[in-house]
């Protein structure tokens, strides 16, 4: 497999035929971290002064056995002795159904042998009693996200064991950007917000340069009174209803990263992905241009007030419409279209 990275390096990759074997009755996936456990995670690090850092591993999938009956015969490049052989393959390959599975299953053996232990909220998140206090770690295939008084004392022992990439400060998370706030914010005890920013500002020019035009904000994500069930319009063409669903695949991430005012239209309009009309694909491309990108962030830091406001009682959502007028009144918009 030949691919561009997103540094215009070329990186190039040899994969076993995977749609060859036989399909496993077991699991075939690698778990992955939901991310309102990330929220949580983050929420935790912030409540009890730990430090976040994030890595990846390199290569993943050639760290596990595979469980797979899988073998090659060698050719002229394992020598005159091994050549014509079959030889049976061990470790798991990229390209093979149970690789993910099988490297989820190396790095929970890894991290239980460090003393961490999978929580009971998420079987992706692990949690080390370090007596003082607890620290975590998180993880999503992959990625790595570690909520520790010294980070670095966790990520040594990993680096003997994996290929470990882009170790430092983690920016973003799952397409969220981490956002460090202002004193104000400090002097009620939060210094930290996730938000959908950066991901919507990346994704708004991608799809401008699809549809080959600007898009102005607007008030609402839906117009008033539109009824898409009863639309009447022509059906897209196939290239349009490609359009129509990475559009409605996009917004359900920006929901998931806490976007919740677009999430009664993106729901609406999903039921339409296998064939969307053009009133359709008309009335998605408004999703992107609801209100701009100025509520994103302060929607996110509201869920840490109010998560903090459950353990102190501190903060009142009297306070919040004060501070935040225009959020609760996006909400009155969307009721009345």
């Amino acid at each position: 497999m030949f691919d561009v990275k997103y540094d215009l390096r070329h990186k190039a990759r040899l994969v076993a035929g995977g749609n060859w074997t036989v399909n496993e009755k077991e699991g075939i996936y690698s778990g992955v971290l939901r991310m309102d456990t990330v929220r949580i995670g983050f929420f935790l690090g912030e409540l009890y002064g730990l430090s976040c850092c994030a890595c990846y591993i390199g290569n993943v999938f050639l760290y596990g056995k595979t469980k797979e009956k899988v073998y090659i015969t060698a050719g002229p490049d394992f020598g005159v002795n091994l050549c014509g052989e079959d030889l049976i393959i061990n470790k798991s390959l990229y390209g093979l159904k149970t690789s993910a599975a099988r490297f989820h299953e190396h790095l929970a053996q890894s991290l239980l042998r460090l003393g961490f232990k999978k929580t009971k909220h998420d079987p992706d998140l692990w949690i080390v009693d370090k007596s003082s206090h607890y620290e975590y770690l998180a993880t999503y295939v992959d990625d790595i996200l570690i909520w520790s008084k010294d980070p670095m004392a966790v990520i040594k022992p990993l680096e003997k064991i994996y290929l470990l990439k882009n170790v430092g400060i983690s920016e973003y998370y799952l397409g969220g950007k981490i956002e460090f706030l202002g004193d104000s914010w400090k002097n009620q005890g939060l210094g930290l917000a996730l938000s959908a920013r950066t991901y919507t500002q990346n994704v708004i020019p991608k799809f401008e340069s699809l549809f080959g035009k600007e898009w102005k904000p607007i008030k609402t994500p839906m117009i008033e009174g539109y009824q898409p069930e009863i639309d009447d319009t022509p059906i897209c063409t196939e290239e349009d209803s490609a359009k129509y669903r990475s559009i409605i695949g996009c917004c359900i991430w920006i929901i998931v990263l806490e976007r919740f005012d677009i999430a009664y239209a993106t729901t609406a309009m999903s039921r339409f992905n296998m064939s969307p009309r053009e009133g359709h694909l008309k009335a998605v491309k408004r999703l992107f241009q609801r209100g701009g990108l100025l509520l994103i962030q302060k929607i996110q830091i509201i869920l840490f007030i109010l998560l903090k406001s459950t353990l102190t009682g501190r903060t009142s959502i009297q306070m919040l419409k004060k501070k935040f007028p225009t959020i609760f009144l996006s909400q009155r918009d969307q009721k009345s279209g």
